[in-house]
């Protein structure tokens, strides 16, 4: 087993933990001795690469309220929060509502450190037009939250904060953890609903992009929720976990995936009644090579956007999904929604280990994996979509990113040929990452970044694009062009390196989008104020359409 060969995930999240517990203990700053090899590895890899906190941090605390920007986008987190700090990041996006609340969820690197929470939240109650920043989910003696928050509605109109958490700030003895939060209906905070996961020491075994599905079953809601599981340990698996619920009073974990997928990106999603748990397999990272135990040769192409036909090794994988048996929590079977080929522009060192990337310009650089998001509508047909590049890693716009789509009418046994939602294909697409998809009524709302042409840099937008529902002997197919939802493009962020060290290479991983009772909402990360913040879009009032094809 190669012992380098889960560094994208479990180094880059046990560097983000070292650097915010850099201050927690001095006890803590030393390698105590009863540390596995790869275990070891990581700390000391940690300790060489970053050093103290390079900003001073403080809480936004309740009550903080979303500065106005110019244009029609709300802006969500609150910037006085950041207390003048140069790119402060708030990303990796959730979003939910009921009625006129709306509620959004997101990593807050700027109320980490006082308290060891990285999972910020902003409330509107007036139906998403402006936004107070609560600061994080409130921490406790036992849970310190730290980010991959997400976001589902309950049967009775409760919203819940599902988010990885820390058992303590010591780092000599803080367990690894996932919690669940609970916003009452007719409240505006979060309050500490569960803790369904405890692990050991977190630089050990390590939980990983929590995800949570809800479904009211036997007059009580069901809550299941997944998860990677990382060891350091040389010899062992990474596979998708599952842990759920019926009432939230107790919890069964159970295995999901066979055996290693070298990813983090794993969906549950209730169809008819039934569980279904979607994952990514990079089989091709699980491998590594032989000998030095490094990674395959991913090497970036020349340019610094990746415009040349260089190898960039090989980033091929599967998008997989499995119904779930709710007696024992095993899966019933596993199918193949699509192959993938690889998703990025360029392939380039992102910190602690080489990611695929889309690229404006040197220095500026979002990663992102090829993971699919999964809906269901009423009539239980499933809906996958994702993003991947025809022709691997690299090339030019012909073989740009592209947003991809599959459905199963047979409880995910069989799926349609994947086809592009995105665009027209042809000479001068431009690149589309970073998909999520919701049903909106009686169709579906898929939103992306979209990649413009500009001087000197490309920009960015966000873009939505409506999509008919599988009626008949129909498929699903775009019902609209794609709509520009961003009323301003925005740039990437110097993020190679980035003031924040454990940030390299980061727009997050995830966006949010959802319907309530015909009203859509839009989150995501936006550059334009000079780094990461939060902004949140009402397409049903966009006009525009996006003149760049």
């Amino acid at each position: 087993m190669n012992p380098l060969r889960r560094a994208p995930a479990t180094i880059a999240l046990a560097t983000i933990l070292l650097v915010l517990l850099a201050s927690a203990a001095s006890a803590a700053r030393s390698t105590p001795g009863d540390l596995s090899p790869a275990a070891a590895r990581l700390l000391d890899a940690a300790h060489r690469s970053h050093g103290p906190l390079p900003f001073a941090v403080s809480a936004a605390g309740p009550g903080c309220l979303a500065e106005p920007t110019p244009g029609p986008d709300v802006h969500v987190n609150c910037r006085a929060a950041d207390d003048g700090a140069a790119n402060d990041i708030q990303s990796e996006v959730s979003v939910a509502a009921r009625g006129r609340t709306v509620v959004v969820a997101f990593n807050d690197f700027s109320v980490c450190c006082d308290e060891i929470a990285l999972t910020g939240y902003a409330v509107s109650t007036d139906g998403g037009r402006t936004f107070v920043d609560r600061g994080p989910a409130p921490p406790t003696a036992n849970v310190k939250p730290f980010g991959d928050p997400w976001l589902t509605k309950g049967s009775d109109g409760s919203i819940y904060l599902t988010t990885l958490a820390l058992s303590s700030a010591d780092i000599g003895t803080a367990e690894s953890e996932i919690a669940i939060y609970r916003m009452r209906p007719g409240r505006t905070t979060f309050e500490l609903f569960a803790i369904p996961v405890r692990l050991g020491w977190f630089l050990e075994t390590l939980a990983d992009k929590a995800a949570l599905a809800i479904d009211r079953q036997q007059g009580q809601d069901r809550f299941s929720l997944t998860w990677t599981l990382e060891a350091a340990d040389d010899d062992a698996e990474d596979p998708i976990m599952l842990t759920d619920s019926l009432g939230g009073a107790t919890w069964r974990t159970t295995r999901v995936s066979d055996g290693d997928v070298c990813g983090a990106w794993s969906q549950p999603t209730f169809a008819d009644r039934r569980l279904f748990v979607s994952w990514l397999e990079l089989p091709a990272l699980c491998a590594g090579s032989e000998g030095e135990g490094e990674f395959p040769d991913l090497a970036a192409a020349d340019e610094p956007t990746g415009d040349d036909e260089a190898e960039a090794g090989d980033w091929s994988g599967e998008n997989k999904i499995a119904e779930i048996d709710l007696r024992t929590g095993a899966p019933r079977f596993e199918s193949l929604i699509s192959d993938v080929k690889g998703t990025g522009d360029a392939v380039i060192e992102c910190g602690s280990a080489e990611r695929q990337v889309i690229e404006t310009a040197p220095g500026h650089a979002a990663r992102l994996e090829p993971g699919a998001t999964v809906v269901a509508d009423g009539e239980g047909v499933l809906y996958a979509v994702w993003s991947d590049r025809p022709d691997g890693v690299g090339g030019d716009d012909d073989n740009a990113t592209r947003i991809w789509l599959s459905f199963s009418r047979d409880h995910a046994r069989t799926w349609s040929e994947p086809r592009v939602v995105s665009g027209p294909l042809g000479p001068g697409m431009r690149d589309r990452f970073m998909p999520w998809l919701t049903l909106d009524g009686d169709r579906l709302a898929a939103m992306w970044y979209h990649r413009v042409p500009a001087l000197p840099e490309d920009l960015l937008q966000v873009d939505v694009r409506y999509i008919s529902l599988a009626y008949g002997n129909h498929g699903p197919a775009p019902i609209s062009p794609e709509i520009v939802v961003s009323s301003r493009q925005f740039p990437l962020v110097t993020t190679v390196p980035n003031p924040f060290p454990a940030a390299n290479c980061y727009m997050g991983d995830y966006n949010g989008i959802t319907s309530d009772h015909g009203q859509l909402y839009v989150a995501w990360g936006d550059n334009r104020l000079g780094d990461p913040d939060i902004f949140l879009a009402h397409p049903a009032t966009a006009a525009r359409t996006d003149a760049i094809r």
